[in-house]
């Protein structure tokens, strides 16, 4: 079903790795996604300063490591991702910031939510 069906972005791999990840992507049904807006996964090995990752954490419902995408492909179904989520400790440090925080507090207030109260 489309809203199961995850839509992936990768990030801070060489090409040749993606290409490979996202062959095993498409074996399990997952979508690569069109932008970080339509993305519901991001899979990173780790925190990267990137736009594709500052964009996408704002928006995404998981980043996980490449290791939930092998272990989908060897259970040959998507699983859960919560061992999978992307820790990073050495950047948290860095950056001054929890990943999960950052996640959540996305989810309930996203950074870029029109508000149109007041507006007449």
């Amino acid at each position: 079903t489309p809203e199961l069906t995850p839509f992936v972005l990768f990030t801070g791999f060489e090409p040749v790795q993606v290409q490979q990840y996202i062959k095993k992507l498409y074996i399990l049904g997952g979508e690569v996604a069109e932008s970080a807006q339509k993305c519901t996964h991001l899979i990173a090995s780790k925190v990267t300063r990137t736009v594709k990752f500052l964009t996408a954490v704002s928006v995404v419902k998981h980043i996980v490591t490449p290791e939930w995408l092998e272990e989908c492909f060897r259970c040959q179904k998507f699983i859960d991702e919560q061992n999978y989520l992307l820790r990073d400790a050495e950047a948290e440090v860095l950056f001054s910031f929890s990943l999960e925080e950052s996640l959540r507090r996305a989810h309930v207030s996203p950074l870029f939510k029109v508000q149109l109260e007041g507006k007449s």
